[in-house]
């Protein structure tokens, strides 16, 4: 028989017991569910789209919404309209629009997502008619890289000088590069002057339009003239087999010194420019393209944009709000600076502007010259 005595006890032991398990689960959160719909991908099987699919997994785990980045070397077996957000190149934006493939992007006009965040010149390549139809992703251009002991050897600067009857230095004009290529083109002892990316997809296309945009918007003849002869004499202190390089060889080749200097892609300046890709990651100096004056006596410089942009197939973005979130969330500073120590370029300008960034290596401050000079009025 339980006794009074013993039957409290009892109940202090249970009340215990039962305190102990309430605060113990007060403790414990059930994770949410993954949500069922979810952002679908599409992207090229490369660099960019192997960075983007491994960034998606950090907001897949602070969210809990399914991100899923499916990669392809082709797109000609995809059906875009299935996926929410696909990458593409700069190059194919415009064909995309004209076939009603993609469709624009207005998220940017109720506030969801702020031109301020990028920089309106920015998103100028972007747009069709009054459309826009890409949000920057990875945009890429040709730069200028040389070995910088052409520049600061006291021989070559005496040469040079004696030569030409200037001092050598960053080329301010296509001309003054076409002297310091002439220059260090010596391909019986150190190698070619130039190299350039020629078989990658509008690499010499860009240059040749670079050039030639570099003398306005409406060249004359005598300007049209005078770009093409730039663009060939560039050809000619070129190793012969250059046109069928690759981004890759021009690195190879520049690091093996068989080219003294190259117009080659800004993807690649990274490796160039890194400890641990390259020993000699700081005898190279990184520029922007050139300029030349006009007949009208007006001096522009102009890079083509190139690179990957957010395109939306089916949807504006304001109308899925997953999407929106998660271009949000990619385009946050936090968010860009990670992309940026991944290797990749970031996007915003609160970024592009801080000092940190133009120290963070030797080519960021030629990058975005570059980015200035591909977007602004060359009229």
């Amino acid at each position: 028989m339980i006794s009074k005595n013993n039957f409290a006890s009892f109940l202090l032991v249970c009340c215990t017991i039962a305190l102990t398990l309430m605060v113990f689960c007060s403790g414990c959160i059930t994770a949410p569910a993954l949500s069922q719909n979810g952002i679908h991908i599409a992207a090229q099987n490369d660099r960019t789209g192997n960075m983007l699919a491994s960034f998606s997994e950090r907001y897949q785990e602070s969210t809990q919404v399914p991100v899923l980045v499916s990669q392809f070397n082709t797109w000609d077996q995809v059906d875009l309209s299935e996926y929410d957000l696909i990458i593409v190149d700069v190059a194919t934006l415009q064909s995309l629009a004209e076939q009603s493939k993609i469709a624009p992007i207005t998220m940017l006009s109720d506030g969801s997502l702020n031109k301020t965040t990028f920089d309106t010149i920015m998103l100028q390549p972007y747009t069709i008619g009054s459309d826009l139809y890409g949000l920057p992703l990875h945009p890429d251009m040709l730069g200028y890289v040389i070995w910088a002991d052409l520049f600061e050897s006291e021989d070559e600067i005496d040469a040079f000088n004696e030569a030409y009857g200037y001092h050598i230095g960053n080329p301010l004009t296509y001309h003054d590069l076409l002297d310091i290529i002439e220059f260090i083109s010596r391909p019986e002892k150190q190698g070619y002057g130039i190299g350039i990316a020629g078989n990658e997809e509008d690499a010499l296309q860009n240059l040749y339009k670079s050039i030639m945009y570099s003398y306005g918007r409406n060249p004359t003849d005598e300007d049209v003239q005078e770009a093409e002869a730039v663009f060939q004499k560039l050809m000619v202190y070129t190793p012969p087999e250059c046109t069928a390089w690759t981004r890759e060889d021009v690195t190879n080749a520049l690091l093996q010194r068989e080219i003294q200097s190259a117009i080659t892609w800004f993807s690649e300046f990274e490796t160039l420019s890194s400890p641990e890709h390259n020993p000699d990651y700081d005898r190279f100096i990184f520029l922007p393209l050139p300029g030349s004056w006009n007949s009208k006596e007006s001096f522009h410089s102009v890079s083509i944009p190139g690179g990957w942009v957010f395109a939306v197939p089916n949807l504006s973005p304001d109308e899925n709000s997953e999407v929106v979130s998660f271009l949000k969330w990619f385009y946050q500073p936090d968010t860009q600076w990670e992309w940026m120590q991944a290797g990749m370029q970031p996007m915003v300008h609160e970024i592009q502007e801080s000092w940190e960034y133009i120290m963070a290596n030797g080519y960021n401050a030629a990058y975005i010259i570059s980015l200035r000079n591909a977007w602004k009025n060359t009229a």
